[in-house]
């Protein structure tokens, strides 16, 4: 049943694609990332809920954009495929008695379903599911035995808006900000070996701007 949905799909697209001229696009991003990081953990120093701001990062990604899956008499469905890579900091906060920092990184892999008016100046809404390769790490200044470091695959959803503006036939360039939400249930060790039990929960907003090709 799913790879007769994805044939249906596939096929739509190519049908729409030798109707319509300059459908495909081809996209950079760069931009900011404000991140809220949140845990539950039985940690030996501090246990329980745990919940910090993260110093804003940077972003950057590359995607591919089919403009018109569905076209409407004033606007349009299509659908955005991106992979991006950013980082942030927490800087060091206090832990218990003593100082930590955490540091994350993210490479998420999103499909967008976009919806959009028509025009030059054109307003745009979007949702989005997909993975994303993370690391997170706690490095403290004294109790280095209770380092850790976390790297898994995540399931990620989204919801983002933005404004596009065509400025050449060919160029349209798009300010955007996205919210990309994950967690997960962790079993990880500490540096002495000690086990924890570990509940990750991450809500980053990517903030910038994005550079379109028409092909």
């Amino acid at each position: 049943m799913k790879k007769i949905f994805l044939i249906i799909i596939i096929s739509t697209v190519i049908l729409n694609a030798q109707q319509n001229d300059n459908n495909i696009i081809l996209k950079l991003k760069g931009g900011l990332t404000f991140s809220g990081l949140s845990y539950y953990s039985f940690h030996l120093i501090s246990p329980g809920k745990n919940s910090y701001t993260i110093y804003p990062g940077y972003l950057i990604g590359i995607g591919i954009e089919y403009d018109n899956l569905i076209k409407f008499n004033t606007a349009n469905l299509g659908f955005d495929f991106e992979a991006s890579y950013g980082e942030a900091t927490t800087g060091e906060v206090n832990f218990g008695n003593d100082k930590a920092k955490f540091e994350t990184t993210s490479s998420p892999l999103l499909m967008w379903i976009k919806f959009k008016t028509q025009g030059q100046i054109v307003p745009f809404l979007k949702v989005g599911l997909g993975a994303d390769n993370s690391t997170l790490s706690e490095t403290f200044n004294n109790n280095i035995a209770y380092n850790f470091k976390l790297k898994d695959w995540f399931f990620v959803w989204g919801i983002g808006g933005g404004i596009e503006f065509n400025l050449l036939k060919n160029i349209r360039l798009s300010v955007f900000a996205d919210n990309v939400i994950k967690e997960k249930w962790f079993k990880t060790k500490l540096k002495d070996g000690r086990n924890i039990d570990f509940s990750y929960r991450n809500s980053v907003i990517f903030c910038g701007v994005e550079c379109g090709y028409f092909l």
